[in-house]
């Protein structure tokens, strides 16, 4: 069955999601951004509330409580952090490794 240019291109973006995995961890990425988006808002408000923030307290401590202890919202952080530049580094690495794939299989 010959594929028009409108139907491989529904049917590469559906691959995508479908057999490879650069998508799902680019969808993963972009939620772990979201959550270290959010903790960012949890600190700033938290200092605001406490009366402690400055600039310099809240880019100090983002890991640390206000206690100088971590606690869950810096876990969290971090945990979220690492996702996402794992995530990156995987959808970036499988989406080369497709790449070389097509051309390799074009060649012969």
């Amino acid at each position: 069955m010959i594929l028009t240019p409108k139907k491989q291109k529904k049917s590469r973006l559906k691959n995508i999601f479908k057999c490879c995995y650069a998508g799902k961890l680019a969808i993963i990425a972009v939620l772990s951004l979201f959550i270290n988006v959010m903790i960012y808002f949890i600190q700033y408000f938290r200092g605001i509330y406490t009366g402690n923030y400055s600039h310099y307290f809240f880019i100090a401590h983002i890991f640390k409580g206000f206690s100088g202890n971590i606690d869950l919202v810096g876990i969290i952080f971090i945990i979220s952090k690492i996702i996402f530049l794992v995530s990156i580094v995987l959808a970036f690495a499988f989406e080369l490794l497709i790449r070389i794939y097509d051309v390799f299989s074009k060649e012969n």
